[in-house]
């Protein structure tokens, strides 16, 4: 089940909170529409959780209205929420959008390229590309990786068992 796990929410997860530490633990549920593959999630939703109290939730759907995923970091000072929409992973037409605040402050990112798995795939490419051609650093580092390989092993773990699943570093 791991290689069908989000991973690109996981990434953004650290990144969003930085300041609070590397995850502690995570507590996910997933499941499928088809019984004939149940190790491929059609649906996934997990808690992320932090030391510093701050948690993010990640929610991935993928059996009904299109696939969907969504992402909320909550701190004690604000949120951030992103969510994305589309008729399918590979569709070229989607909706998305990013808002962060506290309460009744909310502010509303205005997001103004494109969004979606061949979109931000070929981002990725062109990235990577680039900083071999500069000699520059890769917008991802190998931390980052293991990371994002860690939390979904760990999201596994937790869906498998059932329970909060404590992360080794």
């Amino acid at each position: 089940m791991a290689s069908d796990l989000p991973q690109q929410p996981e990434s953004k997860i650290r990144w969003y909170l930085e300041g609070s530490g590397d995850p502690v633990s995570i507590y996910a549920r997933a499941n499928s529409r088809d019984p004939a593959r149940l190790q491929l999630a059609d649906n996934f939703s997990a808690i992320v959780n932090y030391p510093d109290g701050a948690y993010a939730i990640v929610s991935q759907s993928l059996s009904a209205f299109g696939h969907h995923q969504m992402a909320k970091v909550v701190g004690t000072e604000g949120a951030i929420w992103a969510d994305w929409g589309a008729a399918d992973a590979r569709s070229g037409e989607s909706h998305f959008g990013l808002r962060y605040g506290l309460g009744d402050d909310v502010t509303e990112v205005e997001l103004k390229e494109d969004a979606g798995e061949l979109v931000e795939l070929a981002r990725e490419i062109d990235a990577v590309a680039e900083s071999v051609r500069s000699g520059k650093a890769p917008p991802c580092s190998g931390t980052d990786g293991r990371w994002s390989t860690l939390l979904c092993l760990a999201a596994e773990q937790s869906v498998q068992a059932g329970q909060l699943v404590m992360l080794d570093k």
